[in-house]
């Protein structure tokens, strides 16, 4: 459990509000520039490949003809082109935020921005990026349309509806020349919308005076929304079921089960059979009924291999934080990576942690044990461990997220803790 002491804020409300209004225009002032960023590359890409802007002309009458000896500048070009990508129509655009699910910290950590224009259903995303004093915005995901890969709507275009915050967004890896190496390796890069313009959404709806990605869009039935729903109420039923076993030992059920799959991934891929997925469950004391397992295989194992991705199997049978909480805990652990490599070193930790923790690891923990302790044991594997990856972080937090109901609460702790 928590000691209540630990919930309380840091700052009084006026200290407080001082730093949220810093905070707030520090992410406007990356938003403007990101949109900025994306107006101007995307019109430019616009003219560049517009056939008319490939020669320079002189108009005279009806006739035209090219400068000799000149060379073509971009802003010679005629802004006005054929192409549909005119200001107009890239302001009819939802801006959402993102972040890769991954196991390297170094990816999860990046900042991405992505644009969905309504106009051709085509979808964009960016990386700022801080260097020193100065802010990029650089091209991520290069703009197309992209199809969902799974599901029951494979091999259907994204769509406005389908973006929202928690929603996820698979994108196939091949052509994505700013991706690293481990992402490349996969088939696709998974990214998870983690904010999003609602009144923008809502104002893109409404202008088509339809919902564009409805039933009747893409042909489907009733039934398959229908199966859909009663699909997502079950594994939400599974996850409270879960989340009730494990709360009061959230943290050492969950850091616990992800570190044993870790060590019996030999191949390094991440996938496990669905016979050692079920033992780990087993080993870890959650209960569920065999009939309810083959269920959850059923529903999230389209391609019905019997093989899924031991941290997805997680958050499907366990649940996970909210993105607010997501985006805490990566705040958080961004500070404490000064290297900016994925990884904390314990000097690290030990540097940033709040030592006047009066967090109670458990209620049948030594009492005792600081809270610095609890927490290196926690999240290392042995004695021997120096560093922490993120995802041992996050798997922490995930299993304190579970005893921690409010969400200004658990705020509260990853501010006392890291002082953040």
């Amino acid at each position: 459990m928590v000691d209540d002491r630990w919930k309380k804020q840091r700052y009084t409300s006026k200290q407080l509000q001082k730093k949220i209004d810093a905070e707030d225009l520090l992410e406007h002032n990356k938003k403007q520039k990101l949109i900025e960023t994306v107006m101007i590359d995307q019109l430019s890409r616009a003219v560049i490949s517009d056939p008319e802007q490939n020669e320079r002309s002189l108009n005279t009458g009806r006739t035209t003809r090219r400068l000799h000896g000149t060379n073509h500048y971009l802003h010679d070009s005629k802004i006005s082109t054929r192409s549909t990508a005119t200001e107009n129509l890239l302001s009819r655009r939802l801006r959402f935020g993102a972040r890769i699910i991954t196991r390297n910290g170094r990816d999860a950590m990046k900042e991405l921005t992505g644009f969905f224009f309504q106009m051709d259903r085509t979808m964009t995303v960016y990386e700022f990026k801080q260097f020193g004093k100065s802010a990029k915005a650089i091209p991520f995901i290069q703009r197309g349309v992209f199809n969902h890969p799974f599901g029951p709507k494979k091999g259907l275009p994204y769509g406005l509806c389908d973006i929202f915050v928690g929603a996820d967004i698979n994108i196939p890896t091949k052509g994505q020349h700013a991706l690293s190496a481990e992402l490349a390796r996969c088939q696709f890069l998974t990214l998870r919308v983690t904010d999003m313009d609602e009144e923008e959404k809502s104002r893109l709806l409404l202008d088509d005076f339809i919902d564009v990605d409805g039933p009747e869009a893409y042909g489907q039935t009733d039934m398959s929304h229908i199966t859909a729903y009663e699909n997502r109420q079950f594994l939400a039923a599974i996850q409270e079921s879960v989340q009730k076993q494990i709360r009061k030992r959230g943290i050492k059920t969950v850091t616990g089960l992800g570190r044993h799959y870790r060590s019996i991934d030999r191949s390094g891929t991440g996938i496990l059979d669905q016979h050692d997925l079920e033992r780990g469950l087993l080993r870890f004391h959650i209960d569920l009924l065999p009939e309810d397992l083959e269920r959850v295989f059923d529903i999230v194992d389209t391609e019905g291999m019997r093989c899924l991705d031991y941290s997805f199997f997680m958050r499907t049978v366990i649940g996970e934080m909210n993105e607010f909480r997501k985006a805490l805990v990566r705040k958080a652990f961004n500070k404490v990576d000064t290297h900016k490599e994925g990884t904390i070193h314990l000097s690290d930790i030990k540097k940033f942690f709040n030592p006047n923790s009066p967090y109670k690891p458990g209620s049948d923990a030594d009492t005792t044990k600081s809270a610095l302790m609890a927490f290196l044991e926690a999240v290392t594997s042995s004695a021997r461990q120096e560093d922490v990856t993120f995802i041992e972080f996050e798997e922490y937090y995930e299993g304190l997220s579970l005893g921690v109901k409010e969400d200004e609460d658990f705020a509260n702790i990853l501010c006392n803790t890291w002082n953040i």
